[in-house]
């Protein structure tokens, strides 16, 4: 026999009872029913097979991109996900700083958090006094303008109207409007003069300009200008900000006090296009019903419509649902719902509701501000909090080689028969599969999560 034959017949001898130990029961009835009934909702679902291979793009330096979608609690200046995001580029680096929806609430991290973070993102967003106008952040978005964008944000000119905003990268994309009588889009970039962009079309859509910033490197900032070249109404979408740097990658799309109904005003073609550019890695999505008893019984048959689009617009995609924190008396409903779409449609899942028993506890940590959002301490708990789960379920899985969520036989025989070389199988990222890894397999054998 080879020798990895006779190492496969051995470790399969003495795993064998182990593996029949983990084996979980089956249950009766539809699993995904099932598990939306799990009482107590489980901390975390299906996370390892569907973060990891974000997680392996990250720890192998290269970029990764992470989109997140939700409402006010991922867009305001103390919440988890700049905390999340400082975390995760301490560890990978920055590889870009994504999608910005150009609008009212530009909102970027408060610099008395971390001015280093807050810098990072587009501090200064000016606009004319007169014939320019941006949507709003916290209203439903407007139509038919705020629903080309994916967060509903956007920015108009006309006239002698004018916007600019300062950003970094070494190279970026600005996505805006095409339509039917479209005029001349001018663009200026550190004050000369970067391109005139024809945004006649024969339909409504979007176009997007890809250009060279000309600065040195992703810490340096430029200034781009918009304006109409001969006064016909043009209107800007988002900015995404972009650099060659390996590391995380942050899209954001969100805006305040919103639920899939107002998401879903923005279900067409050129939307999917936006997406389809940003193309991100790993997407979290996190949006209650956000309206009365009606928005409520309406959330899960919306929430699935939605992801139908996401889906179909970002197929190479994974997707995580998280639930809100235990901000209200009944926020806890919308757990069975993430749950049982989780299963249907193999995404993760990730329970704040879990965190605390309610708002009182949290309000006594002083984590909440205003019985909702997040104080910068209540934001970096829970960006503290994401960064774990996301990271630590990762780690734990490492030896899972098939991503499964499992590590059993299958990953046992891949890395065997992988076995001196730099595979996937190189769990502990030594450059070769040997012992190490071997052994990190079987430390961890059985679920991951």
């Amino acid at each position: 026999m080879l020798k990895t034959d006779r190492f496969r017949s051995l470790l399969a001898t003495c795993a064998g009872a182990v593996m029949c130990a983990l084996a979980p029961a089956s249950d009766a009835g539809d699993p995904c029913s099932v598990l939306a009934g799990s009482d107590p909702a489980p901390d975390t679902w299906n996370l390892a097979p569907v973060i990891a291979p974000w997680f392996n793009a990250l720890e192998s330096g290269e970029q990764a991109s992470l989109m997140i979608i939700g409402d006010s609690m991922s867009v305001r200046a103390d919440s988890y996900n700049w905390f999340l995001v400082r975390r995760l580029r301490e560890r990978y680096g920055n590889g870009g700083d994504g999608y910005f929806g150009i609008g009212s609430g530009f909102t970027a991290p408060n610099p008395a958090i971390d001015s280093r973070l807050a810098s990072r993102y587009p501090q200064k967003l000016t606009r004319s006094s007169s014939d320019s106008r941006l949507a709003l952040l916290n209203h439903p978005r407007e139509e038919p303008r705020g629903t080309w964008a994916p967060d509903g944000l956007f920015c108009i000119t006309w006239s002698d109207g004018w916007a600019q905003t300062d950003f970094h990268g070494t190279h970026a994309r600005l996505y805006f409007i095409m339509r039917p009588g479209g005029g001349v889009l001018k663009l200026t970039l550190n004050g000369q003069p970067l391109a005139e962009i024809f945004t006649e079309s024969n339909y409504l859509t979007t176009g997007v300009y890809e250009f060279a910033t000309g600065a040195p490197d992703n810490n340096t900032i430029s200034t781009l200008r918009i304006e109409p070249k001969y006064g016909r109404e043009m209107q800007a979408l988002g900015l995404e900000m972009m650099c060659d740097d390996p590391g995380i990658i942050y899209h954001r799309i969100g805006r305040g006090g919103q639920g899939p109904d107002d998401f879903l005003r923005s279900v067409n073609k050129g939307v999917m296009r936006i997406y389809r550019e940003l193309n991100p890695d790993l997407v979290i999505v996190m949006l209650d019903w956000a309206g009365d008893d009606t928005s409520k019984a309406d959330y899960p048959a919306e929430l699935r419509e939605l992801l139908d689009f996401y889906q179909h617009a970002m197929p190479d995609s994974r997707f995580v649902l998280m639930s809100h924190h235990p901000f209200q008396d009944d926020i806890a409903e919308q757990i069975p719902t993430l749950l049982e779409i989780a299963c249907e449609r193999d995404f993760g899942f990730i329970n704040l509701q879990n965190t605390f028993a309610d708002l009182d506890a949290m309000e006594a940590l002083g984590l909440i501000e205003d019985g909702v959002h997040f104080t910068a301490a209540g934001g970096e708990w829970f960006g503290d909090y994401v960064y774990d789960l996301l990271i630590g379920t990762a780690e734990a899985c490492r030896g899972d080689v098939n991503q499964d969520g499992r590590i059993d036989f299958a990953d046992l025989n891949e890395m065997l028969d992988t076995w001196g070389d730099s595979e996937r199988a190189d769990v502990d990222r030594s450059g070769r599969v040997d012992f190490g890894d071997l052994n990190m397999l079987l430390d961890t054998w059985g679920s991951c999560e």
